[in-house]
């Protein structure tokens, strides 16, 4: 199981946590850090067995981007909510900083750029 942040807050750590990449409910799958521009890439998907689960998450999934240097999300790609299960799991970062990440229940695999505001399908 992930690690998680308090309900409502995204902090990269905190001491009585330690590392915490997604909000209360969420877990994390998969990590990639992308040294070049010092971004943290986490595939993330609320499960009913995390901490902090709320019925009215289910199904969502989210690629987070997180700035290393300031500590903060820089951004929060989340997959289409359409009541279909989704989970974001594994993914892979590229030399030119884009992130391609699978998501295993849609059979879908989408690519992001450190400047994309959304997913965009590549498979699926």
């Amino acid at each position: 199981m992930g690690h998680h942040a308090e309900p409502g807050g995204e902090a990269l750590a905190d001491a009585e946590h330690g590392l915490a990449v997604a909000p209360a409910g969420w877990c994390a799958f998969a990590v990639a850090v992308d040294t070049t521009r010092r971004l943290l890439w986490v595939s993330t998907a609320v499960l009913p067995t995390a901490d902090g689960y709320a019925q009215a998450d289910s199904n969502r999934s989210a690629l987070v981007c997180w700035d290393l240097a300031a500590g903060k999300v820089r951004r929060r790609l989340e997959t289409p909510r359409t009541g279909a299960r989704r989970l974001l799991g594994d993914l892979c970062l590229t030399a030119d900083g884009t992130v391609y990440v699978t998501d295993t229940f849609a059979g879908t695999v989408y690519r992001a750029t450190p400047a994309s505001e959304s997913l965009q399908v590549v498979v699926g």
